[in-house]
């Protein structure tokens, strides 16, 4: 938590967590049609007297806010910003593919990392979301690369170098890396082997129409293979080979449905020089690794610290803080000694703790999603499918009745039927003649 900080611990436990994509049930991809197309139906849904949840207010308002804030470049951008800094406070140890909806990978990571033949290590991120790879020193990006251009990720000879072949204009442009923290090097090779993959699985395909089959034939798609941790308990659906045939794309979670925890704490200091020069710098702890930056907003990281104990020590002298990051030792002055004992205070508790970054489920009202307009036309499909097979059935019963009544006609004799209708009725027409011409007992005589 933001120690002390009074109003701003709000706006610190806030920061990435209204989960705007959620409310409007659309991912980080969505297009603004689709986005469109979603606001639309639940504001429909919210005022439509037709639906159970008409004439909710409240949701109404928070749709509209997350529609508002989408829709708005600048504001998006803030936003997802503030996730991706979420993201890396608590950006995993190692790289454990997931196998439930909240394990999954969260898109965004940070890490540090040394170009060959650089002294100074620079910010390497990976936006599975916009499918960029981004490289920052000295407050500038230096490179950014889209998934596309990555050709393949390798193993080098020493335990924590890497390479990554780029294509560059028709050319396989190899950059060799080393990575500042020797167990991070397996999580940056998986995740530009994943940025590869997810760029094969989400690209434009030609698709070709068969006339004979009608069916579309995807020539072009290429399909890929993970292998699991265990090859020899691994079975295959597909082939006889050890291989799953996952999608990458199922590693991730796309929307902001789930977040990592907020930052556990924010604050400042001046970072001593040996000519006694000195700049202010910005510390934000989190779950799994603590950011350095050049500014609040943490827009200018300059370090990315895993907050295990064989990475970084640290020792307090009134207000001053000596961390020991591998082999290179800073110091830094803090404000008062009280914020210099929160600090290290808060290192110690998250280093002695095991290291957990589990995700929080967003707080979205139940109802503020497009999956429960869905629920409910789909309910009232299934009642009038249920009707339509009740009536079905009737029509089914008055079919075998009408059957039966014309099977019964069929055997009836009708000319014989006719004849002794028409006796009967000649012998009905003599009675009443007859009836007709008999005098009445009542008009005689008297006798004398």
């Amino acid at each position: 938590m933001y120690e002390g900080a009074g109003d701003d611990q709000k706006k610190v436990d806030n920061e990435g967590s209204y989960g705007y994509y959620t409310i409007l049930a659309v991912k980080f991809t969505s297009s603004e049609q689709q986005i469109d197309r979603n606001y639309n139906t639940l504001v429909k849904f919210y005022t439509d007297k037709e639906y159970p949840k008409g004439g909710d207010q409240e949701n109404l308002n928070k749709t509209n806010e997350a529609y508002k804030i989408i829709k708005d470049e600048k504001a998006r951008e803030q936003y997802m910003h503030k996730l991706m800094i979420r993201c890396y406070l608590s950006q995993p140890f190692e790289l454990i593919l997931p196998n439930k909806q909240i394990d999954k990978l969260w898109p965004f990571f940070i890490f540090e990392v040394i170009k060959e033949g650089k002294s100074t290590s620079e910010i390497m991120q990976f936006n599975f979301s916009a499918q960029t790879l981004t490289e920052q020193k000295k407050d500038v990006r230096t490179k950014s690369y889209m998934f596309s251009n990555i050709s393949s990720a390798l193993y080098s000879k020493k335990d924590d170098e890497f390479i990554i072949n780029f294509i560059e204009n028709g050319k396989i442009l190899s950059q060799n890396y080393k990575a500042k923290f020797q167990n991070q090097r397996d999580q940056l090779v998986k995740l530009a082997i994943f940025a590869k993959e997810i760029f094969e699985e989400t690209k434009p395909t030609l698709e070709f129409h068969n006339p004979n089959t009608k069916q579309d034939l995807n020539l072009f798609k290429v399909q890929h293979y993970s292998i699991g941790e265990n090859s020899k308990t691994v079975s295959s659906k597909v082939t006889n080979l050890f291989f799953d045939q996952v999608s990458t794309k199922n590693y991730f979670l796309w929307n902001d449905s789930y977040i990592p925890p907020h930052s556990l704490l924010k604050t400042s200091a001046q970072k001593l020089a040996s000519l006694g020069q000195s700049k202010t710098v910005h510390f934000t702890i989190g779950k799994t690794q603590m950011l350095v930056s050049r500014d609040e907003d943490l827009r200018q990281i300059i370090q990315v610290i895993p907050l295990k104990k064989e990475y970084l020590a640290f020792s307090r002298d009134e207000n001053v803080v000596q961390l020991q990051v591998l082999n290179n030792t800073r110091k830094y002055r803090f404000h008062d000694k009280q914020s210099a004992s929160q600090f290290v205070q808060k290192l110690i508790s998250v280093q002695n703790q095991k290291a957990s970054a589990n995700p929080l489920r967003t707080d979205c009202p139940v109802g503020d999603s497009l999956q429960n307009v869905v629920r409910i036309k789909k309910s009232a499909i299934q009642k009038l499918n249920t009707m339509i097979a009740s009536y079905e059935q009737k029509v089914q019963q008055l079919k075998v009745e009408r059957q039966q009544l014309l099977s019964e006609f069929n055997d009836l004799d009708l000319d014989k039927v006719d004849d002794d209708e028409l006796m009967i009725n000649k012998e009905k027409d003599q009675q009443n003649k007859q009836a007709s011409y008999e005098p009445a007992t009542l008009f005689k005589a008297p006798l004398k």
